[in-house]
């Protein structure tokens, strides 16, 4: 979709409130990210549930559950999101605005790319283009000096920090760190022993869950309810005896396999494999 007919779109959508920025009358730049749904787009989503539920829960035959939203620490660790649920952030120094480092340093890069025509440059610019993902702090304030990068604006970066997505909390001043869960396949991964006994101690089975979760990427502010950092999961996992990876591609489904979870996007074609480590939990 062309900017100007996404940017039509979410005008129209704010208007006739399917869905607007929560907290609008006490906005602040902490808000973005964060969506109300008016009637007609509280009604879509519900629809949009209840068609999901249908196929997939109810003529799979699935076993659907409902975990609570906030985890406890070593869960989270041990799910790997602690040590990788991280982005690099650096501010405007005058405005104070905040930006992914990674995708500053993609945007100015290609700039300088588009505008030498030097093959020498040209070829060390795109070297470091494609190390961009792999930068730490120090990476990225050196890029920044070196390649004199400022904002649009023109103005100086502060110094790269890294910056934890996960939202941390605490249920009470005794009790350890909780985080809202960046996904809703944890809670089905920690009850696979009851859920497998409700499925009469017999493979395969599946278990789906509905639920909120806090999106990851939320330093991406400016793409309306693409990133939102407050969303709803529906997720569903597969568990079956060992089996080798072509045959879950040919079947198109997702199945743990030992400590490894597979899963393909249904209708997108797409392989995502996550691992976990099921004895830590």
């Amino acid at each position: 979709m062309e900017t100007k007919q996404k940017k039509a779109l979410e005008n129209v959508l704010t208007r006739r409130f399917f869905l607007a920025p929560a907290f609008e009358i006490f906005y602040t730049r902490g808000n973005v990210g964060l969506y109300d749904f008016g009637q007609c787009g509280t009604q879509i989503r519900q629809n949009v549930i209840s068609q999901w539920r249908s196929h997939f829960v109810d003529n799979e035959d699935l076993q659907e559950i409902s975990n609570p939203c906030l985890i406890p620490q070593h869960l989270q660790k041990y799910s790997g999101h602690v040590s990788t649920y991280t982005d690099l952030m650096i501010t405007d120094t005058v405005t104070g605005e905040y930006f992914n480092a990674h995708q500053i340093l993609k945007k100015q890069l290609q700039k300088q790319i588009d505008e030498t025509s030097q093959p020498v440059i040209k070829q060390a610019l795109y070297n470091i283009f494609n190390s961009v993902d792999g930068f730490s702090p120090a990476d990225v304030d050196k890029i920044i000096t070196t390649h004199k990068i400022t904002s649009e604006a023109g103005n100086q970066f502060s110094p790269c920090i890294q910056f934890d997505l996960p939202f941390k909390t605490t249920l009470s001043p005794f009790s350890s760190e909780f985080y809202l869960r960046p996904e809703t396949a944890q809670g089905i991964l920690v009850n696979f022993k009851r859920c497998y006994e409700q499925a009469g101690s017999q493979l395969p089975f599946g278990i789906a869950q509905i639920g909120t979760a806090k999106q990851k990427r939320n330093l991406d502010r400016k793409r309306f309810a693409q990133r939102k950092r407050v969303l709803t999961g529906l997720n569903r996992v597969f568990h079956q005896k060992q089996i080798r990876i072509c045959e879950i591609l040919q079947r198109g489904q997702g199945y743990e396999c030992d400590a490894v979870i597979i899963q393909i996007v249904d209708g997108w074609g797409q392989l995502t494999s996550q691992h976990h480590n099921q004895r830590s939990y």
